[in-house]
């Protein structure tokens, strides 16, 4: 989250909100007629969430800083 804070200046109640969207996630698979075991999950955005595709662009926002970078010749 402070990648939001300080790259972009979110803060406080919208950096809170997508803190606790993004916290607390657990992924399960049915295969087969079984359940799996559910995991814990470190990362990631819910499948098909509208928030992805926004997400996605701010966390790879930097490589755009990395690649405007010019390497003397």
């Amino acid at each position: 989250m402070s990648h939001l804070r300080i790259k972009f200046g979110v803060w406080g109640s919208a950096l809170n909100w997508n803190e606790s969207y993004l916290q607390g996630r657990i992924q399960q698979v049915y295969y087969r007629g079984h359940l799996s075991a559910k995991l814990v999950l470190l990362f990631g955005v819910s499948q098909g969430s509208v928030l992805g595709p926004i997400l996605f662009l701010l966390y790879n926002a930097e490589i755009f800083d990395v690649a405007e970078c010019r390497f003397p010749t």
